[in-house]
């Protein structure tokens, strides 16, 4: 692709990954001794209108890596210090590594390449976690990824569980996929959001609108329940209080033949 300046021409990419023609992934490879964040500032600069800005308008997948450090991954604009590394410890069903001995590893920036490029695994990692959230092009972290396939295998033996999430590593985003996958893969599905304070209550409502989806905020028990019933609101956040007290003579509980508890140990 020409670029901006004569000096942009000379802007070139170490490995693009083209699926049906179109380029999705970029891979900037550096030597061992070079620090990854040398390449997360080269991918950040041929961003730049000044240099190959337009051969990222399809890019979904951005990708830095080197032996020592391995896989450090972005979307499109996103500042260094909040590239992602994936971490996990199998290289993954069905991925065939080249061979080694058995006295030597397999390099860490080939495992994680093996676990983030595989062909199923990255067409999904696209197609169901990647998400604009409020303008800003957002991927997943692996604790994510892993939570919501979790929760999609106990939901296709309809089970219940638990996700364990620490403060600040993306509750609210978790739910936003995991729902999204919901209502996508199940037709006619409902998701009802629970949280137990006026505050993560608006702050659920106010993820989802920024994400473009429509969520409908109750606002009294009997409103809880009319909504239940209805069958306009597929996806609703309330609190919990507001199952208890007067709700209203037009109560209908829900119907649980067939579906299992909840376990309370983690997915």
């Amino acid at each position: 692709m020409k670029g901006a300046s004569e000096k942009a021409n000379g802007k070139r990419p170490d490995v693009v990954l083209y699926v049906n023609g179109i380029a999705l992934g970029v891979l900037e490879l550096k030597r061992s001794t070079v620090s990854v964040a040398e390449g997360i500032r080269q991918n950040l600069d041929n961003q730049k209108k000044e240099f190959i800005q337009p051969f990222f308008s399809t890019m979904q997948w951005l990708m830095v890596g080197n032996d020592s450090e391995g896989l450090r991954y972005a979307a499109i604009g996103t500042p260094e210090k909040y590239w992602l590394r994936w971490v996990e410890e199998d290289v993954g069903a069905g991925l065939k590594p080249a061979p080694t001995t058995d006295s030597e590893p397999i390099p860490t920036l080939d495992r994680h390449l093996l676990q983030v490029c595989e062909k199923a695994r990255l067409l999904e990692l696209i197609h169901d976690f990647v998400v604009f959230d409020a303008g800003i092009k957002k991927l997943c972290r692996q604790n994510q990824y892993f939570g919501v396939k979790a929760a999609q295998d106990a939901l296709h033996r309809r089970e219940g569980g638990i996700i364990w999430h620490t403060q600040g590593s993306g509750k609210s985003l978790t739910m936003v996929w995991l729902e999204k996958w919901i209502r996508e893969n199940r037709p006619g599905a409902r998701v009802l959001i629970i949280t137990d304070s006026s505050d993560l209550d608006e702050q659920i409502e106010k993820v989802f609108k920024g994400v473009n989806e429509a969520i409908y905020r109750t606002q009294r028990g009997a409103d809880l329940i009319e909504k239940l019933n209805g069958t306009e609101a597929s996806l609703i956040c309330s609190l919990v209080h507001k199952f208890g007290g007067d709700v209203g003579a037009g109560f209908k509980p829900a119907r649980t033949t067939g579906f299992k508890p909840a376990r309370t140990t983690g997915f």
